[in-house]
């Protein structure tokens, strides 16, 4: 094997781009299923055992991640007639939004919210408890997800906790969208529910709000 092997890579510059090429596509393919293992893994740590009321915290890999920041997402749909009648505008404006509805837009998904939280703002709090489980999903993907084929994505609905929450960044609202509901998502692997080691003690008196 090993003398076929040598022949064929001494048998010219083609043979020698298709065999690195082929190493390439085997990396490649190994670091994807060893990311998709690892975040299967990630999942499973809460997905069957998380119930109404209980608490979420960040990973507590974020503890030690000096520039990390967990952006919570929000769920968006096109806008349709009903929310151009509820317009506080003249008749004639709403006539006029409804005639240039883009009706095309049928795709639902999530996108980052203005709230968020960081490293630091989980010190100054003392605590990486981001808000209590109200519901999951794993249908929605992320609007910006131009991939044709749907990708595993887990989501945890939550009720925030406030303390926590981090700065006022941008949202980028598609054109011909507004907010499908008033939920905010948080990825699954990013969640746990036990408190972040470096929080413990002085989680206690802020868990139950």
């Amino acid at each position: 094997m090993s003398n076929f092997i040598s022949r064929w890579w001494n048998g010219g510059c083609l043979n020698k781009l298709i065999f690195i090429g082929l190493i390439l596509l085997l990396a490649g393919m190994s670091i994807i299923w060893i990311g998709q293992g690892f975040s299967a893994s990630e999942v499973a740590q809460t997905w069957n055992k998380v119930k109404p009321g209980d608490s979420l915290y960040v990973d507590s890999f974020a503890v030690v991640r000096p520039k990390f920041v967990l952006p919570l997402h929000r769920l968006v749909r096109p806008i349709n007639k009903t929310d151009i009648e509820k317009l506080k505008i003249a008749g004639w404006k709403k006539n006029q939004l409804v005639d240039a509805l883009d009706t095309s837009q049928k795709k639902i998904g999530l996108i980052e919210s203005k709230y968020g939280t960081s490293r630091d703002k989980m010190y100054q709090q003392g605590t990486s408890f981001v808000g209590t489980y109200i519901s999951r999903d794993s249908t929605y993907q992320p609007l910006s997800d131009k991939v044709e084929v749907s990708n595993d994505y887990h989501w945890y609905i939550v009720k925030l906790n406030e303390k926590i929450l981090d700065g006022d960044y941008k949202v980028d609202m598609p054109k011909g969208y507004t907010y499908a509901d008033s939920n905010y998502y948080i990825e699954t692997e990013m969640s746990r529910l036990q408190e972040a080691p470096a929080f413990n003690k002085k989680h206690k008196s802020l868990k139950k709000h």
